[in-house]
């Protein structure tokens, strides 16, 4: 079954990349030149025209980056014991943004200790449901490494 179809060179994708819907029809044509976009069209998978929509599409916090950062200011707190210990620096936390736009799979990839580490772990957990990301028109499982980082002044 073909589904996709790029060429690249040097690293970087070069003339039409085709995608095709599971009945075999054409589902995207894109045209690149040295990696940047220049046109293209979707079809639906009966073959006709319909509205453009960017091959990826990341997964997002409702509201955009603007809102997310309004969500953590108001939601990450230094905790006293890292206070009182003068921690500082950035905690990374992973987590996977579902097709549903639960999150799931929240663990600490680089931690400070103090309690921080679970504070930024209760802030992505009390997160409300993200906007799904797509692949070529397709809702899809996102990987995600938050960093959040820790200053005392």
């Amino acid at each position: 079954d073909l589904k996709y179809i790029a060429k690249y060179n040097e690293g970087k994708i070069n003339g039409t990349q085709v995608s095709y819907h599971k009945n075999g029809e054409l589902k995207r044509k894109d045209i690149f030149k040295e990696g940047e976009f220049i046109d293209g069209n979707c079809y639906t998978n009966q073959g006709k025209d319909t509205t453009f929509y960017d091959y990826i599409i990341t997964a997002s916090f409702p509201g955009g980056e603007e809102k997310l950062f309004q969500y953590l200011s108001k939601n990450v707190k230094y905790s006293q014991e890292a206070k009182e210990s003068q921690i500082t620096g950035t905690v990374y936390v992973a987590f996977v943004v579902e097709k549903d736009g639960t999150l799931t799979n929240i663990n600490i990839k680089r931690g400070l200790g103090g309690g921080l580490d679970e504070e930024c772990v209760n802030t992505i957990k009390n997160m409300p449901k993200w906007n799904a990301g797509f692949i070529d028109g397709e809702v899809t499982r996102s990987r995600f490494i938050m960093p959040f980082k820790f200053l005392l002044r």
